[in-house]
């Protein structure tokens, strides 16, 4: 038992001595602790060799009280040693981990890219190095110790005091434990800074200090000012755009695209005015088309993945306005979609009417007689017709791909001699960039074995901005009958043109010997005439007593009737030297020629009232003496057929002009009846009775020839009672005439 005691007190001594050596570690206090464990062991060294001695002499006492007070002790030193080493290696472990949380705060105050700062007091304590950056200053001294509102300007972006404003953020921040808000800095340099604050209460030893942490948001403010600018460009651009605009916001709550805005464009497509249509739902402007069948899937994709949705023909009527529509739908940020559309109705309509040109051109192309063939740049055949076909005499298929240069087509020039592959219309029309036209050419027809000649026009096509064509349009016709023709009537006319000659030479003669015969029966006629006017006077002058009233009646009419064949013999005189006399081409001034008829027909004005109308009239080429001639017989025609009216108007004037200048004379006269005007410019046709009016019914007839020896026409427009009008017109007259002074 005594041994038993013994060993365990050595053993408890050996323990205490291993706790107080494992105690040093987490001490300073390293010389006491080794005193302290070297005298525990050595009390257990004492221990062992007292246990020792006693097994040597196999003497085992009785265990005394000692023994027991030594095995208390080292119990007790144990225990204590123990409770030590757990005490200081707890105390040890926290200092540890207070160490490294102030290293790691210390790490994030000075390192982290925010500006941090600590305030007590109302003043700055402590601040990090970007903090420093952030204001401008070199060093935490030029900031500890101030306060907040001295780094700020007088006033804040909204109006309030920096130190009014600081207090009450620094008040929140002590009430509530933190605050976040925005903050305008000054710098060192006078510059100011928006930053972005978060200001934190922190209990220390107590009391509360505060923690801020400062982010610049300079690039923010930059990036929002842009953005707004942008946005407002934005704002501009589609108010400015030509097409209409409806912007729509999507609203989960009822599955909707409700409409916010929009630009005038817009309200002038669709006959609604923004404030209108504000606030209705997509589906109920636009309800023909949404309806359709998934049309909200697919605008709902457009928002989710951002895909561009188009609808190219969409008819729009709401009552109001009509058309064709086309759309662009596409996704703004915050669920919003943009419906730009466009009014394509009048482009329809220009796509419809060239889509029906295009289908005409294609019928009219197919069923034309005359041939139509297309050849690119190269000359190689792309296309034909069935005219095309029958003329050439081969089928699409044998043609093409076939050029101008193949040898087989046996082309002829107008002369019959051959006609090289570069030469032909298509192929100079290609090189030149010139439209040919009107070529005649021969061709072979193989399907007829024989040469067809056409006529050939070419017509190269550009592209927009080239200068060299990519094909050459070519038509032709098939002039084959119409050369056989005209070779038979060359020769007809050949013949004919002989024909002529002997037929002119035998009327000139014709013409001659009649002309000859009038102007000799009339010189003839004239001797006799006055010979029977002059027996006629003289009977009446010597015997006229011892005739009976009978008999001098009778030599009354033989001397009316004798004068009267003078007249006709003096006017078939007339009308017999108009055609010989030969016309002399030169300047004339009718105005003159007028002038002078006038003044030899006053005689038969006098005792009459006539107002005579003369307009301006511009000159013209003519023989002067036969056109006096004319300007004679007409007026003398005026005044005669107005001999009866009160008061007589005749008026000369000329309308249109250049080549369409008509001449004319008016009167007031008595007219005739429409229906004979034919018979008016026949020899000795009278449309009125001779005891109504003198004349021969020659004068008009010598009008007309002299007016077509001018090559020119005349002819009257008249009703009976209200007048007469003469018209004549010169192709000799020229508008640019002058008459010498």
């Amino acid at each position: 038992m005594m041994t038993f005691v013994v060993m365990l007190s050595i053993g408890l001594q050996l323990a205490a001595a291993a706790w107080a050596i494992r105690l040093m570690r987490y001490t300073g206090k390293r010389v006491a602790w080794f005193l302290i464990s070297s005298a525990l062991l050595l009390m257990a060294l004492r221990r062992v060799i007292a246990l020792i001695g006693i097994m040597n002499r196999g003497n085992l006492p009785w265990i005394d009280v000692n023994e027991f007070v030594g095995l208390a002790i080292s119990l007790l030193m144990v225990a204590g040693v123990v409770l030590i080493e757990g005490y200081f290696r707890h105390s040890h472990q926290a200092d540890l981990e207070v160490r490294e949380r102030e290293h790691l705060f210390r790490l994030l105050f000075e390192r982290g890219g925010e500006g941090n700062l600590l305030i007590d007091g109302g003043v700055f304590i402590d601040c990090n190095a970007r903090a420093l950056e952030l204001l401008g200053l070199p060093a935490k001294e030029d900031l500890i110790g101030r306060e907040p509102s001295s780094v700020s300007p007088p006033m804040q972006p909204d109006g309030e005091p920096s130190d009014r404003k600081a207090a009450a953020m620094i008040k929140r921040g002590l009430r509530d434990g933190s605050v976040h808000f925005e903050w305008m800095h000054s710098r060192a340099d006078g510059s100011l800074l928006p930053v972005d604050v978060v200001l934190t209460a922190i209990p220390l030893h107590g009391r509360t200090i505060l923690h801020t942490s400062w982010r610049d948001i300079s690039a923010r403010r930059r990036a929002e000012q842009a953005l707004q600018e942008s946005l407002q460009t934005s704002e501009d651009i589609i108010r400015s755009m030509p097409m209409g605009i409806f912007i729509y916001h999507y609203t989960p709550a009822n599955d909707r695209f409700v409409l916010i805005g929009g630009n005038g464009e817009a309200e002038r497509l669709t006959g609604h005015s923004l404030p209108e249509v504000r606030g209705r739902s997509l589906d109920d402007l636009w309800r023909t088309w949404y309806d359709g069948e998934g049309v909200h899937d697919r605008l709902m994709q457009v928002l989710q993945e951002g895909t561009v949705y188009h609808v190219d023909d969409l008819d729009y009527d709401d009552g109001t306005v009509h058309g064709t529509f086309r759309l662009s739908i596409f996704r703004l940020p915050a669920s919003r979609l943009v419906v730009a559309f466009e009014d394509i109705t009048s482009q329809r309509q220009r796509e419809d009417a060239i889509r029906l040109s295009e289908e005409r051109h294609r019928d009219l192309v197919a069923t034309m007689a005359q041939g139509v063939v297309y050849q690119a740049s190269d000359g190689r055949i792309l296309s034909t017709n069935p005219a095309g076909e029958r003329i050439l005499g081969i089928t699409f298929d044998q043609m093409v791909g076939r050029t101008s240069l193949d040898p087989r087509w046996r082309a002829l020039q107008e002369d019959g001699s051959e006609l090289p592959g570069a030469a032909h219309p298509a192929m100079v029309a290609l090189e030149t960039g010139k439209p040919v036209h009107d070529f005649m050419m021969g061709v072979y027809n193989p399907s007829t074995d024989e040469q067809r000649w056409i006529i050939v026009d070419a017509v190269p096509l550009f592209r927009t901005g080239e200068d060299r064509p990519y094909q050459v349009y070519t038509t032709f016709t098939d002039i084959s009958a119409l050369k056989k023709a005209e070779e038979e009537n060359r020769r007809l006319n050949a013949e004919l043109e002989d024909r002529v000659k002997e037929r002119t030479a035998e009327l000139e003669f014709t013409n001659q010997e009649l002309e000859a015969f009038t102007y000799s029966i009339s010189h003839d006629l004239q001797a006799p005439v006055r010979a029977i006017d002059g027996f006629s006077q003289a009977l009446m002058d010597r015997c006229g007593e011892q005739l009976s009233p009978d008999g001098r009646r009778y030599l009354d009419y033989l001397k009316v009737s004798a004068g009267k064949m003078q007249d006709l013999i003096g006017a078939l005189l007339s009308l017999s030297r108009t055609g010989r006399s030969p016309v002399r081409m030169m300047p004339v001034d009718p105005t003159t020629l007028v002038r002078d008829v006038l003044d030899v027909l006053q005689p038969e004005l006098e005792g009459r009232v006539v107002d005579i109308q003369i307009d301006p009239l511009p000159p013209f080429r003519g023989d002067p003496t036969l056109m006096k001639q004319v300007y004679h017989n007409l007026l003398a025609n005026a005044v005669k057929f107005t001999s009866r009216c009160d008061r007589a108007a005749i008026h000369v004037g000329c309308t249109g002009t250049g080549p369409a200048r008509v001449y004319f004379v008016r009167d007031n006269g008595v007219g005739f009846d429409p229906a004979h005007a034919e018979r008016l410019f026949g020899v000795f046709q009278r449309l009125h009775r001779d005891e109504d009016f003198k004349g021969t019914g020659v004068g008009l007839a010598i009008a007309q020839r002299i007016i077509r020896r001018h090559r020119g026409w005349i002819w009257a427009e008249a009703r009976p009672g209200t007048g007469a009008t003469f018209f004549f017109h010169l192709h000799s007259a020229e508008p640019d005439v002058e008459v010498a002074a």
